[in-house]
Formats: C-alpha cells, sequence, structure tokens
C-alpha cells in the first residue's frame, strides 16, 4: 500500500491540466465526447497504472486466502 500512494504523490501534476481545461469551457463544450475518449484512452495504456492494478490484485488474493484460511480454522 505505501508503494501505492508514493505512486499517487508523484502523480498529483497530472491534475493540473484538468484545471487549464476549466479556464477554457468553450473547448468542452464542441468537443466533451472527444477529450473524454483521449483521457479514457490514456488510462487505459498507462503500463504504470496496470503494474499497480495487478499488484492490487495479487495482494487481494493473497489476503482473500488468508482470510479463508483463517475462516476454516
Amino acid at each position: 500500500m505505501k508503494a501505492y500512494s508514493k505512486n499517487l504523490q508523484q502523480k498529483k501534476p497530472v491534475g493540473k491540466p484538468a484545471a487549464q481545461q476549466k479556464q477554457q469551457p468553450k473547448q468542452q463544450q464542441q468537443q466533451p465526447g472527444q477529450k473524454a475518449s483521449v483521457d479514457v484512452n490514456k488510462l487505459l495504456h498507462d503500463p504504470d497504472l496496470d503494474r499497480q492494478m495487478q499488484r492490487h490484485l495479487e495482494d487481494k488474493k493473497r489476503s482473500d486466502s488468508i482470510r479463508q484460511q483463517v475462516a476454516a480454522t
């Protein structure tokens, strides 16, 4: 979990472009779907997010199996 929070802290500057978009609402109104799809594609192909998700799922599997073992005893 510590590694995940460190990555989040490093990625905080990514939020700044969103603030710049708010200053230009006209462009957002013209092409809301296109900008959203670009952001989604960036997220889908972000290798850091993929690694974080893999780690998260592996940790979840481990904790679930431990819970099952504890519940069985």
